[in-house]
């Protein structure tokens, strides 16, 4: 039977798995939980949806059947690094002539030069995290050098956890530079690094900033200097609480040809939500459906919204307990007349620390969040 249902419309079901694997490579946004949420709960009505569509010929004379049925859907599991506005941070800077110690729009003969720092530039995580202990870390930089004169080999970018540039047992990461770059040239790196740990700023610096000089005009136009920290394999962060994070997320949604008789097959259908929460962070999760060319909500996928309480850790950032949570959506002819008019929706999503205790929260490696989705349908079937 199941295989019956998915047959008849393994071409609709094809070329949607074939475009949520590309908006899944593309987007750049899809390690997010919100979006993994969403692509999860949508995917899953999709097929809900046109499995529960008619054959493509006169069924009238064929005799009725009434069966239901329980299907696994989806599941997945996410931990504190598939939280993108956490684990990824971002940040770009400007580098003027003066960090170097000339001024702009003046001609000057620049000796050969071997600054010791050029910086500091800071880089907050986070105004949630006091620290993070890794297993490893992605760091990606990009730098365009801007200044009429060449940055020597041996230039280094250093990552320091605070400021002191007199020690080396606050560094995070150094990466020599092997070759010059030149005016207008582009270098860049990308590495995975291991086992340390971040506090709540990172110090990045230009150290023995080496350049062969020249006589030379400095414009206007700093360096660029971008750098982007991923955390791949988390350890254990410290949190602060009374902390909360809430974004509106508006997506585009295409549900495929209409069928005007589809709903002479389906009876009822429920999708049921099961959520078990092992990381001490609230989670609040809502998805609205927007009316055809406007931008008012006419429909929303949870009666009530789901609102999971996190769990507790001890000092080491392992789970005292989870939360579960269990809750059904019913799928009735009308909504789903309703939601396949649709062409929008907003994911109303929210995490936060609210009511956990001064002065810290404690997350390890054993944190979790647990999804896992099943949908019971009922169907009226034509069968020969």
């Amino acid at each position: 039977m199941i295989g019956l249902i998915l047959v008849r419309n393994r071409g609709w079901i094809q070329n949607q798995v074939e475009s949520l694997a590309l908006f899944w490579r593309t987007d750049p946004n899809i390690r997010t939980m919100k979006r993994t949420y969403t692509l999860m709960l949508l995917f899953s009505g999709m097929i809900i949806l046109y499995s529960c569509s008619k054959y493509r010929f006169d069924q009238k004379s064929l005799p009725a059947l009434e069966t239901e049925w329980l299907l696994p859907l989806a599941k997945g599991q996410f931990g504190f690094e598939d939280i993108r506005e956490l684990s990824n941070m971002k940040s770009s800077y400007l580098i003027p002539a003066m960090d170097i110690g000339f001024v702009e729009g003046v001609q000057v003969n620049v000796p050969a030069l071997d600054i010791p720092q050029v910086g500091p530039y800071k880089q907050a995580l986070s105004d949630w995290i006091q620290a993070i202990q890794f297993d490893s870390l992605n760091i990606r930089l990009s730098f365009t050098n801007l200044f009429p004169i060449a940055i020597g080999q041996g230039t280094a970018f250093t990552f320091r956890n605070s400021a002191d540039t007199s020690s080396n047992s606050n560094i995070i990461y150094s990466h020599t530079i092997s070759q010059q770059i030149n005016p207008t040239e582009q270098y860049s790196f990308d590495v995975v690094i291991g086992q340390n740990q971040l506090s709540d700023t990172i110090y990045i610096y230009l150290e023995h900033f080496k350049s062969p000089g020249g006589t030379v005009t400095f414009a206007t136009t700093p360096c660029q200097l971008s750098v982007e920290l991923k955390v791949v394999d988390l350890k254990k962060v410290s949190l602060y609480p009374d902390k909360s994070l809430r974004s509106y997320d508006t997506i585009d949604v295409e549900w495929g040809e209409q069928e005007e008789d589809f709903e002479d097959t389906l009876s009822s259908a429920r999708i049921n939500i099961y959520m078990e929460n092992a990381m001490p962070l609230n989670q609040y999760l809502q998805i609205y459906f927007l009316e055809p060319n406007s931008s008012f909500i006419y429909d929303s996928l949870f009666t009530a919204a789901i609102n999971l309480s996190g769990c507790q850790t001890d000092l080491n950032g392992t789970p005292l307990n989870t939360t579960q949570s269990q809750s059904a959506v019913d799928i009735s002819l009308n909504k789903i007349r309703r939601i396949r008019q649709c062409r929008q929706i907003v994911l109303n999503y929210d995490l936060n620390t609210l009511g956990y205790p001064q002065p810290l929260i404690h997350a390890g490696e054993q944190t979790f969040f647990k999804l896992q989705l099943s949908g019971d349908l009922k169907l009226h079937l034509k069968l020969d």
